[in-house]
């Protein structure tokens, strides 16, 4: 299973980490990032990201921004692409 890369051999948490592509430590602060590039529920979005300035979970974002989740969905995919999000395991999302 190792050979056909099915498996892999930890040795440390680090090894886990380099697999799943986690960052360790606290989060990083943003740059400001200009929000009129963006359409308007991709603006509430980020907003919403920024003022929290940490991690959220991808409900919270639905509540906070009263988009529907399958809007949010799309919405976040579509920012993903642009490179201004980042998803994070648990269905958690942060600004890049």
């Amino acid at each position: 299973m190792i050979k056909t890369n099915r498996a892999n051999l930890f040795q440390s948490v680090k090894d886990l980490e380099y697999l799943m592509n986690w960052s360790a430590g606290a989060p990083t602060p943003t740059a400001d990032v200009d929000l009129s590039a963006f359409e308007p529920d991709e603006q509430t979005v980020m907003a919403i990201l920024k003022a929290k300035n940490s991690p959220m979970m991808v409900d919270e974002l639905s509540i906070r921004s009263s988009l529907h989740p399958s809007k949010l969905a799309s919405l976040l995919l579509a920012l993903e692409f642009k490179n201004a999000v980042k998803s994070l395991p648990g269905k958690m999302f942060t600004l890049k």
